[in-house]
């Protein structure tokens, strides 16, 4: 880790920002803007904020030359980034740069959340952060087509590890969470390798802050009619026993039936929570050619 830390100070431009080494042929591998120098730096911010924590733990004067290395570039990236913070109008670097910030913990922080509520998109219940594409790129969208892009996701997701940090964390990204769970594919995970560590890392947060320590028993039920008008239902238990258990029930879809799902939940115990459980529906298409 120190070798890896030599490596990121020798690259750190004197305004504090670090440079990218190289020619990337590919820059779609490297997710939003990270050759850029606001996002990278607050890349770099993030994982240097996280080896502070490791070497924090250490005694000795290694740990200790290492970590005052450590607190003299952080204190330079932040520096960067809040000198750019007023001029930002990218989406992704906002998010990026106010989750750096956040994390920590600037006295820049409010200042930057303030500019990342600005660009952020409210639908219905929903919320979350995008970039336009520019107008050559727009294409026609076919019903089965993505809704969102990973470089949104990514965004949105870095957005609701803000406000993990923040105060109401459950209650004021409850709108980001229900937007990033309805993006998920069918297998859980999202577009792309890295907007979906980004997305359920801030999913795991937001949702250490909704979990309650009691055992509180409860039945979910799903009902529906299918396409012969039967009444069907499927009952899911939900315990301390199998609270990390993925339950899963697959429903054919046929003759344009069933129109809606009914989903409810009872305590097996009357007792009155607060408690809280997860419902996923996923739609998976399948088109087969002779």
């Amino acid at each position: 880790m120190g070798k890896a830390l030599k490596f990121l100070t020798d690259r750190q431009n004197k305004d504090g920002s670090y440079r990218e080494d190289g020619v990337v042929f590919h820059k779609e591998m490297q997710g939003a803007s990270a050759a850029k120098g606001v996002s990278l730096t607050a890349y770099t911010l993030i994982a240097m904020h996280e080896a502070q924590q490791v070497f924090r733990q250490g005694n000795d004067s290694f740990s200790m030359k290492l970590l005052e290395l450590i607190e003299d570039s952080m204190a330079k990236a932040a520096g960067y980034l809040v000198s750019k913070l007023n001029q930002l109008t990218d989406s992704f670097d906002i998010c990026v740069t106010t989750y750096a910030l956040t994390l920590i913990n600037s006295t820049m922080k409010d200042a930057a959340f303030g500019i990342m509520e600005s660009k952020a998109i409210l639908d219905g219940n929903v919320k979350y952060w995008e970039r336009p594409k520019p107008v050559t790129e727009v294409q026609e969208n076919y019903h089965w087509s993505a809704s969102t892009d990973s470089i949104n996701i990514e965004m949105t997701a870095y957005a609701l590890l803000v406000y993990s940090l923040r105060p109401n964390a459950a209650r004021n990204g409850l709108p980001v969470v229900k937007w990033l769970t309805m993006n998920k594919g069918p297998n859980a995970g999202f577009h792309s390798t890295q907007d979906t560590i980004i997305g359920l890392q801030a999913l795991s947060r937001v949702g250490s802050e909704l979990y309650s320590g009691e055992d509180i028993p409860m039945n979910m039920t799903v009902a529906y009619r299918d396409a012969d008008g039967n009444y069907m239902e499927h009952v899911f238990l939900l315990n301390k026993a199998n609270e990390l258990l993925l339950q899963i029930a697959r429903i054919d879809y046929k003759n344009m039936a069933p129109r809606n799902l009914n989903i409810s939940v009872q305590t097996l115990s009357g007792q009155q929570g607060p408690s809280n459980a997860v419902v996923e529906v996923s739609i998976s298409e399948f088109l087969f050619l002779f």
